[in-house]
C-alpha cells in the first residue's frame, strides 16, 4: 500500500512540475510582447490552458503513462521502490536543467562540467 501511495505521489509531482515548466516557457515566450494589461490577460489564459486539462484529466491520461514510466524505472532496480526512486530522482534533475535553461537561460550540464574542470 506504501508503494501505491508513492507512486502516486511521483506521478502528481511529476505532473505538476511537467505543467509548470511548459507554463514557464510559454510566458517567457509571452514576455515579449510587453508588460501591458493584454500581455497579462494572455499569460492568464496561458496558465489556464496548461492547468485545466492538467487538473481535469490528470487521472485519465496521467496514470497510463505514469504505470509504463514506474514499472520502467522499477524494472532498472531489484526492489520496486528502489526502481521507482531512481526514476523519480532522474526525473527531477532533466527537470531541473529545463528549468534553469527556461527561467534563467543557464546550462546545467555545462556549468557542471566547468566546474568539475575547476577543481581539475
Amino acid at each position: 500500500m506504501l508503494l501505491k501511495k508513492y507512486t502516486k505521489f511521483v506521478v502528481f509531482s511529476l505532473s505538476i512540475l511537467l505543467a509548470a515548466l511548459l507554463s514557464e516557457f510559454l510566458v517567457s515566450l509571452l514576455a515579449k510582447y510587453g508588460t501591458d494589461y493584454r500581455s497579462v490577460a494572455i499569460r492568464m489564459a496561458v496558465t489556464v490552458a496548461i492547468y485545466y486539462p492538467l487538473i481535469t484529466f490528470l487521472e485519465k491520461y496521467i496514470q497510463r503513462a505514469s504505470k509504463k514510466y514506474a514499472q520502467a524505472s522499477k524494472g532498472v532496480a531489484k526492489s520496486s521502490s528502489l526502481g521507482l526512486t531512481l526514476g523519480f530522482v532522474l526525473a527531477l534533475i532533466i527537470l531541473f536543467a529545463l528549468f534553469a535553461i527556461v527561467l534563467h537561460d543557464k546550462n546545467v550540464v555545462s556549468d557542471f562540467l566547468s566546474w568539475i574542470k575547476s577543481i581539475f
